[in-house]
């Protein structure tokens, strides 16, 4: 019973030769998504792999990921319409305050000068990482989930 879903770009129809393929793999339990990715690992696809239970967490907490899968995924298989019956139900909130309140406390918590190559690499991804996350749920809350 696995669910796998192109997204991205590719789904978009939209990639150049730069483009990592974006693939969600879903099956009830770890073990099968581990087995169901394997081959899309190998084949050089980037893999978003979750079990069933991972994905129903998700839609109670109303993750935009989902609105990303429901705006432009394309399914390939879903043995028992788990993913599909998934996104279909799904409905963004109306209020994104928590993950606001998250992102802003990761924005604080960085260090003002890190010293060294590394830590300024990891600050710079977890900024980046912050203010996408606050500009999507600011549109979130707005009704535009593009």
């Amino acid at each position: 019973m696995t669910s796998t879903c192109i997204f991205g770009s590719r789904a978009r129809n939209r990639f150049d030769h730069l483009s990592d393929r974006d693939v969600l793999v879903v099956a009830p339990s770890e073990l099968e998504v581990a087995d169901a990715s394997r081959e899309w690992f190998a084949s050089g696809w980037s893999v978003a792999r979750f079990t069933q239970q991972q994905m129903i967490g998700m839609a109670d907490r109303h993750s935009l990921f989902l609105q990303h899968l429901k705006q432009e995924g394309i399914i390939l298989s879903d043995e028992d319409g788990f993913l599909s019956s998934i996104i279909q139900k799904y409905v963004p909130k109306l209020n994104y305050e928590t993950e606001l309140h998250d992102s802003f406390a990761l924005l604080a918590a960085l260090p003002r000068s890190p010293s060294a190559y590394w830590p300024t690499l990891c600050a710079a991804d977890i900024a980046y990482v912050s203010v996408r996350n606050i500009a999507i749920s600011r549109l979130a809350e707005r009704g535009i989930c593009v």
